[in-house]
């Protein structure tokens, strides 16, 4: 009975996250026109990537940036940016459910005291990175034939009621198997 008891309480709780409004989403644009002190050429791979988090609070089916929770754009996080000689702002920022992603970043930082970078992100249009060496400035434009995927992010929630349900299954399976073995005896 114990066992029933507790084989109930931990599946109700892994489930419990699942009622959570929040999204997360990796984003992956591919495929740009790349301009690089003199060299102009089509690039057909993974270029701009991303993950965000938020919560759709007026439940209009928009996720807008007061409602992100998380912005991360190349491995940087734009809100919350306090990185020691970094800056950065989202000027604006706008999903909707059917994939239309929409925003407006930027970044700069100093690496060493010495060296700088900068982005600035378009979506949709641009993004311009500036260096402090040659070539100096790196235009990346986004074309019809760029494309963007948009994937869920697996949360540990997730984990979690894939292994209670494994872990049940298993338990059913072996309870047969035991029930089998002693009804042949």
């Amino acid at each position: 009975m114990f066992r029933k008891m507790l084989c109930g309480v931990t599946l109700a709780a892994s489930a419990l996250p699942a009622l959570a409004d929040e999204i997360a989403l990796r984003f992956m644009y591919s495929g740009h026109f790349e301009e690089r002190g003199e060299f102009f050429d089509w690039v057909p791979g993974p270029w701009l990537g991303g993950t965000f988090r938020g919560e759709d609070r007026n439940h209009d089916g928009v996720l807008e940036l007061s409602e992100l929770s998380m912005l991360q754009i190349q491995g940087a996080n734009y809100l919350g940016c306090r990185q020691p000689g970094s800056h950065c702002a989202i000027d604006y920022f706008f999903y909707r459910a059917d994939g239309t992603l929409s925003f407006s970043s930027y970044w700069d930082a100093f690496f060493d005291g010495s060296s700088y970078g900068s982005s600035r992100i378009i979506s949709g249009e641009y993004e311009i990175e500036t260096l402090d060496h040659e070539p100096y400035f790196v235009y990346r434009y986004f074309t019809p034939q760029t494309t963007l995927s948009i994937t869920p992010v697996p949360e540990p929630a997730a984990y979690l009621m894939l292994g209670a349900g494994l872990l049940g299954v298993g338990a059913l399976a072996r309870r047969s198997k035991r029930r089998g073995a002693e009804a042949q005896v």
